[in-house]
């Protein structure tokens, strides 16, 4: 009843994630939620690297470099089989923001951000193994957004996203050893 995408090397913050997962999803005015996300280093996962906070969805902050991260979004199975809910590989290092966009935006899914950490991601994705991955992610959700008829300034986009990025190093701290 109840979809989400979890990466193969990552995991729940804890034992309750799914248990509140299905609670805020019990509310039949409810389409997917998500929360934060704490990246954590590959080989130590008790050392946190970065504190990815969420916030409530307002469509403006898709253009500010803003998406819930992936591994806490979670939809209902009737949101898939309405809108086929399906990466588009076009984009294979933005699949995730275009599928998000794609339902938040686009499709207008009504969404309930859950402000607390549900999953754990070790550092080490694609995107962020080389800074030509890093580009090559931009250019492909500037294309994701112009094919969900999303405007944006591509200048703004890179630069707020960049600063958003650097505050979760600096927020990561309470959760450091």
């Amino acid at each position: 009843d109840i979809i989400g995408i979890l990466n193969s090397d990552d995991f729940y913050y804890n034992n309750d994630v799914l248990k509140l997962v299905a609670e805020t999803l019990s509310d039949s005015n409810i389409d997917a939620c998500y929360g934060d996300l704490l990246y954590v280093d590959q080989n130590d996962t008790s050392k946190a690297i970065r504190y990815w906070q969420s916030s409530s969805y307002e469509p403006r902050l898709f253009g500010h470099g803003w998406m819930p991260p992936h591994p806490t979004f979670f939809f209902k199975k009737s949101i898939h089989d309405k809108f086929g809910a399906y990466f588009d590989l076009q984009y294979p290092i933005a699949a995730d923001v275009e599928l998000v966009l794609r339902l938040m935006y686009k499709n207008k899914i009504r969404t309930k951000y859950i402000p607390q950490i549900l999953t754990k991601m070790r550092m080490g994705g694609k995107t962020n193994q080389s800074l030509g991955n890093m580009v090559k992610q931009n250019i492909q959700v500037l294309k994701a957004f112009k094919k969900n008829n999303y405007q944006a300034s591509p200048l703004k986009f890179i630069s707020l996203k960049l600063f958003n990025r650097l505050g979760q190093y600096i927020k990561r701290e309470q959760y450091a050893k």
